[in-house]
């Protein structure tokens, strides 16, 4: 039976490693998402693509799209579970791509409070996305905590 770890017993360095991986990709997925989700009812020349391969690109794609999709709601709803100013946080430094200084004048906090802060956010992260998938129990890659 798997029980959500203590946080004294979470690896902090390969949590934050596995949230940033996720979050740094956010972009990409939205220009994958953004990918037209719409099959071609006829066949037209101009919209049929000249390929000698077997498989269906067109349907990879909206494949792909969907997942993207799908990634991208699971991304939002952990972010929407965090308080409002970690959610910000992440926001500002994933979602929209601005920097560490833009996000701390922005929130009016100390630099050395928006680093202690963007380190809780990220565990925090980790444990309302899709369940604490992203959570390593220390112990399992061999680094302790931070």
């Amino acid at each position: 039976m798997w029980r959500l770890p203590k946080r004294d017993e979470i690896d902090k360095y390969a949590t934050i490693n596995k949230v940033e991986s996720l979050l740094e990709e956010y972009p990409r997925l939205c220009r994958v998402a953004g990918v037209k989700v719409q099959q071609s009812l006829t066949a037209n020349y101009n919209s049929v693509a000249v390929s000698h391969s077997t498989t269906n690109t067109n349907e990879e794609s909206i494949i792909n799209a969907i997942g993207a999709r799908k990634e991208i709601q699971d991304i939002d709803y952990a972010l929407s579970l965090l308080n409002d100013t970690n959610r910000k946080i992440l926001e500002y430094k994933y979602k929209y791509g601005y920097g560490d200084r833009f996000a701390y004048s922005r929130l009016a906090i100390s630099e050395s409070t928006y680093y202690r802060y963007l380190i809780k956010a990220k565990i925090e992260f980790a444990e309302a996305y899709c369940n604490g998938v992203l959570l390593v129990k220390d112990g399992a890659r061999g680094i302790g905590g931070i």
